[in-house]
């Protein structure tokens, strides 16, 4: 064997160890955004809604997937992962998986759980009472000053909508975070009007705008 063909064959060798290597130290990145790996098995990353009415600017996380939600609620969730909701550092509750449509009832473990539970009802009374235009009817809006504001807070929701209602870390943290939106500070919604808002809210997202009475 000449000497060219021993060079090349020797330049082919080193080449090919050279992929091998650079392969072997991509295994640990991720270079793609929003898709989250472990080993070599891609995470696939889905698209879902969080409805009340719609809300914008909930924080939220799931596994290595993280942001604020956006237009019509929209967030992205690791499939078959569990996703947490918050506002600032105030843990509204979290899904034991993500889902396409997540409503502040799946927020609350247990069975029969529904809109009038009273923990749903705490959650989406504060959700609501943070709009930024104070008219959840129109869709709500969280921003990004109250999710600042509520860095280092906590709420307790898991208690009766009157021992809620009347919390004063409840009450103070609600005039904190609106005194940052254009409608300024205000209090919590009643609970009624809170679980009205979020059955109508609910009903129209799944069934369509409707104009009339629901029973």
């Amino acid at each position: 064997m000449n000497t060219r063909n021993i060079k090349r064959l020797f330049f082919f060798g080193f080449l090919a160890s050279f992929v091998l290597v650079l392969a072997g130290c991509k295994t640990g990145g991720n270079t793609t955004p929003f898709v989250a790996k472990t080993s070599s098995t891609a995470l696939k990353i889905a698209t879902g809604f969080f409805v009340d009415s719609p809300v914008v600017g909930l924080r939220y996380t799931s596994g290595t997937v993280q942001g604020t939600t956006g237009q019509q609620g929209a967030f992205q969730y690791i499939v078959g992962k569990p996703i947490t909701f918050y506002v600032g550092d105030i843990k509204l509750g979290s899904v034991s998986a993500g889902k396409p449509f997540i409503t502040p009832v799946d927020l609350v473990p247990g069975n029969n759980v529904t809109a009038a539970t009273p923990q749903v009802v705490n959650i989406a009374d504060f959700i609501q009472s943070l709009d930024s235009d104070a008219n959840p009817a129109n869709g709500i809006t969280i921003t990004a000053q109250e999710d600042s504001l509520g860095k280092g807070q906590t709420i307790n929701f898991d208690q009766a909508e009157s021992a809620f209602a009347t919390d004063g870390n409840v009450q103070t943290i609600v005039a904190s975070l609106t005194s940052a939106t254009p409608a300024a500070a205000r209090s919590l919604l009643s609970a009624a009007t809170a679980q009205s808002n979020l059955t109508v809210g609910i009903c129209k997202h799944f069934a369509g705008n409707y104009s009339g009475t629901y029973t």
